[in-house]
């Protein structure tokens, strides 16, 4: 059946139907010869061509002239890499290094294992060598082009980012103004035109700037260096971590690390909290925000103790999450030098009038990590003693506060900010509701799959007729008792527990209503389920 077809016939003697294209005089061009540097040059001037156009219309952005730029920067690059190409003659190859060039170029996807036990045998070269001179001097051009194109990125995001903050009358400077108060909405942030991806970068930027934080850190010596290298690497460091970010996920999103972010910033901007945290606190604060949640797989601590999942295994079921979202976010900075503003900081800085100096980067690597372990749902309890022992010895504080002590409110206030959803305006808080749920219940189905037991707040089946009910007692046996000690603390706290009175309000005619999932969220009832 297969007498006229040389592909089929030649399956039968190891061939692939691409050596027979090439025994019937068909040829492919290399790179290395004339015909091929020629057809790829009239590729590329031809693309040339249809990029410049694009630049010369009127219609086209700033910010797509910027990457079509860029873009030909990279085609120059490519271009100049190709015209170092020279034909080379081959030196005379045994059998076996022909067979094992035509293994790496993929000729003979069907060839025999005999022959491919040859190949693998009796040459001991690694694979890669054979094709390594072809291809080395485009590699090292283009992986030079790589890490200069990441520096063009990120300059390019920050320049994007402060045109935002700079003019007043874009959507996103009306947002901006918001920053510091309580209804700040990042949600809504997150869908203006050009801060996909630069959205932590974005709010963090516009935070510090309205108070000059990172210029008073300067000021204060406590920078090893300049503060645009730090600022520069803290800039690019927050768009890496916004990266590791997964989109796909209802609730764990940048979003929520944002949202988180925002309200911290509105906590310390409480004169009484203020008081106690210095500037590189309050930066120190708002990066562990950033970061608090980052690489989160949508599966709660307890999923993963009881799956026993390579994460809980590696941190001994202790925080599992929150050790992975800390350790992940250092990593970056270990790996690359370029995201790493924690080696911006003194290590020997002298505070006035200490006789001891201190190292910074210690202080805030400390910082970070017991701020964000902090984060973890069973340190409820303890963070809410320690504001009920704080209030309770509010009258009579020490004169000089121990910085254990500093670290374990800002620790506490962190977690209020991360459980604040009820706190929020209403549509706020139902936007954060039905994601969490969502989440929530994506958890059980899972666990039902695995034929293991549902979570708490996990049942689809049950939540999806108790979710008022679910709110309700949320509010009533973890928020309200939180948040009371917190607003006796810090006054202005007192708007946040004001929208959970009116939120339970709402919940509770909910109840009464039996209001089923879908005509809570009528308008997203489809979304994330």
């Amino acid at each position: 059946a297969d007498r006229g077809d040389p592909a089929q016939s030649s399956r039968r003697e190891g061939l692939s139907s691409q050596d027979v294209q090439l025994s019937a005089g068909s040829q492919v061009d290399s790179p290395c010869s004339n015909d091929g540097r020629e057809n790829i040059q009239g590729c590329t001037t031809a693309i040339r061509g249809s990029m410049q156009q694009v630049l010369d219309s009127w219609w086209t952005s700033r910010a797509c002239r910027r990457e079509m730029e860029e873009a030909l920067e990279r085609l120059s690059s490519l271009e100049s890499a190709l015209q170092n190409l020279r034909p080379s003659v081959p030196d005379e190859k045994s059998s076996l290094e022909e067979l094992r060039e035509e293994l790496q170029v993929g000729k003979t996807k069907s060839v025999a294992l005999s022959r491919r036990w040859l190949v693998e045998t009796f040459i001991e070269a690694n694979p890669e060598s054979a094709v390594h001179s072809r291809r080395s001097s485009v590699s090292e051009a283009v992986s030079a082009r790589t890490v200069s194109s990441q520096k063009l990125a990120d300059e390019d995001a920050s320049l994007s980012v402060e045109a935002m903050l700079t003019n007043a009358d874009t959507e996103a400077a009306h947002l901006f103004e918001r920053i510091g108060m309580l209804d700040f909405d990042a949600a809504a942030c997150a869908q203006l035109p050009g801060m996909k991806g630069h959205l932590l970068q974005g709010l963090f930027k516009a935070a510090v700037k309205q108070q000059s934080l990172l210029e008073k850190v300067e000021k204060q010596g406590n920078l090893a260096h300049s503060e645009a290298d730090f600022n520069k690497a803290l800039f690019a460091f927050l768009g890496k971590v916004e990266e590791m970010y997964s989109p796909l996920l209802p609730y764990h999103t940048a979003i929520h690390a944002a949202d988180v972010m925002m309200t911290m910033e509105w906590f310390l901007r409480a004169p009484v909290l203020a008081e106690q945290v210095s500037d590189l606190d309050h930066v120190m604060v708002l990066i562990s925000c950033a970061i608090h949640d980052v690489g989160h797989p949508g599966r709660n601590n307890l999923f993963h103790t009881k799956t026993m999942s390579p994460l809980a295994v590696t941190y001994n079921d202790k925080s599992v999450l929150e050790n992975m979202h800390v350790a992940s976010a250092f990593q970056v900075m270990v790996k690359d030098a370029r995201y790493n503003w924690l080696s911006q900081l003194r290590s020997n800085f002298l505070p006035d009038g200490a006789q001891k100096s201190v190292n910074l980067q210690q202080y805030v690597r400390r910082g970070v990590i017991d701020i964000v372990l902090g984060t973890d749902m069973t340190k409820h309890n303890q963070h809410q003693k320690a504001l009920n022992n704080r209030l309770t010895a509010r009258d009579n504080p020490s004169q000089t506060e121990a910085v254990g002590e500093a670290l374990e409110l800002l620790e506490a206030v962190v977690h209020a900010a991360d459980i604040s959803n009820p706190c929020k305006p209403q549509a706020m808080m139902l936007y954060w509701t039905q994601r969490v749920v969502d989440e929530f219940w994506a958890q059980g189905d899972e666990e039902m799959r695995l034929n293991i037991e549902v979570s708490p707040m996990c049942s689809r089946a049950a939540g999806e007729n108790s979710i008022p009910k679910q709110q309700l007692g949320f509010i009533d046996f973890v928020i309200a008792p939180y948040y009371t000690p917190l607003a006796q603390l810090l006054p202005e706290v007192e708007e946040a527990t004001k929208n959970m009175a009116d939120n339970r309000s709402f919940w509770a005619a909910k109840e009464e209503e039996q209001v089923h999932y879908s005509d809570l969220f009528k308008e997203n009832a489809a979304v994330l389920t």
